[in-house]
């Protein structure tokens, strides 16, 4: 399939999953609204699935490409490093399409049974808690692999809250707690 057609694809259908879920969005809606035939969609995937596992692992490189972003200031102390993801998170919750964790909500209508679907989402979340654990690594703290679950635990709540209650402020709100929890483990 041509480059701009996938990648009109690929958009609106993240753009339409991200707001609406997954199951319950016809591929027939997807082509229209991304203006492509149905030749199109089959031409580059084998299926719906195959469309949603796509855009899925966009989905991830774009958000881990997100946290370097923020994380990746050498000059800054490993822990103002650790807790950049939270303002990283911050600024993706501001995004117009965000509607909670795109992988939760995937493995929410998928849940056990999905398949690849479910493998796909499970393995994004196991990539950001390694990206945690090996940010408290480098930062000498201590018992980085309890550490990073209780951050990826307050990030996942701090989503949620976002979300369900549309707090603005949840992740500041949350960086500041993780702040105190790094001071008590740190070796800085």
């Amino acid at each position: 399939m041509p480059a701009p057609k996938r990648e009109k694809l690929l958009e609106t259908a993240e753009a339409i999953f991200a707001k609406e879920g997954f199951k319950g969005i016809s591929v027939d809606r997807v082509l229209r609204e991304a203006g492509v035939a149905k030749m199109t969609l089959y031409k580059g995937f084998d299926s719906k699935d195959a469309l949603i596992q796509e855009t899925l692992r966009r989905r991830g490189d774009r958000l881990e490409a997100h946290l370097e972003q923020y994380t990746g200031d050498a000059n800054a102390s490993p822990v103002d490093r650790i807790l950049s993801v939270f303002d990283a998170m911050q600024d993706w919750s501001e995004r117009p399409e965000f509607n909670g964790c795109y992988f939760v909500n995937a493995l929410t209508e998928y849940g056990a049974s999905g398949g690849e679907i479910g493998e796909l989402a499970r393995a994004y979340k196991q990539r950001f808690l390694d990206f945690l654990n090996l940010l408290c690594i480098e930062g000498s703290v201590v018992d980085p692999e309890d550490t990073s679950r209780i951050l990826f635990m307050m990030i996942e709540g701090a989503t949620v809250s976002r979300m369900s209650l549309d707090d603005p402020d949840s992740f500041a709100r949350t960086k500041k707690v993780a702040a105190k929890i790094l001071k008590h483990h740190s070796n800085h």
